[in-house]
């Protein structure tokens, strides 16, 4: 009787979590750039409020089609990661404000890119400093995390340029 409940357990527990980590290859196999994926989340995915905030692993945004900002940061640097995309999730604290975002960035040639919950921003610009103040004048300071939530530094805009470049270069691979 406890192999037959442990079987049910593995059955219902484990199976489901391959099969989600599969289904992410499977989905990200139909994708060739960031613009596909874009459009992908654009289409079939929701953004959802979660209260209180979880960071989904990218096989649940999946599953759910549906998420909030940094579960598609999450989610996209997982699928970008399949193309052999190298990227990093920002959060960003805006000044005055409680509010954050979270957005995953990386470098489509010379210029930086970043997908904020489904939409893919082409900056033009070279520097991630120019990116987030054209699209985010308002911002106090950047954290970059990786997908487990862990926090691996954090710049505060009064950084200079050079810096702040120096600093967020580590966590991105140079083309």
């Amino acid at each position: 009787m406890k192999k037959l409940i442990f079987l049910l357990l593995l059955i219902l527990i484990g199976v489901p979590r391959l099969g989600s980590a599969q289904n992410l290859i499977q989905f990200s196999k139909g994708i060739s750039s960031p613009e596909d994926l874009s459009v992908l989340l654009t289409r079939d995915f929701k953004y959802k409020t979660e209260y209180p905030d979880f960071w989904q692993p990218a096989s649940e945004t999946l599953r759910l089609k549906s998420g909030d900002c940094e579960d598609f940061a999450v989610f996209s640097q997982a699928v970008l990661s399949r193309l052999n995309i190298p990227s990093s999730i920002l959060i960003i604290k805006f000044r005055g404000l409680g509010q954050m975002h979270a957005i995953c960035i990386f470098r489509k040639g010379r210029y930086y890119s970043f997908i904020s919950n489904r939409k893919l921003i082409d900056t033009q610009t070279t520097t991630v400093k120019e990116a987030l103040s054209q699209y985010y004048p308002d911002w106090e300071t950047i954290t970059v995390a990786n997908n487990h939530r862990q926090f691996l530094t954090t710049i505060m805009r009064c950084a200079t340029d050079s810096g702040l470049e120096m600093k967020l270069a580590a966590y991105f691979k140079q083309e």
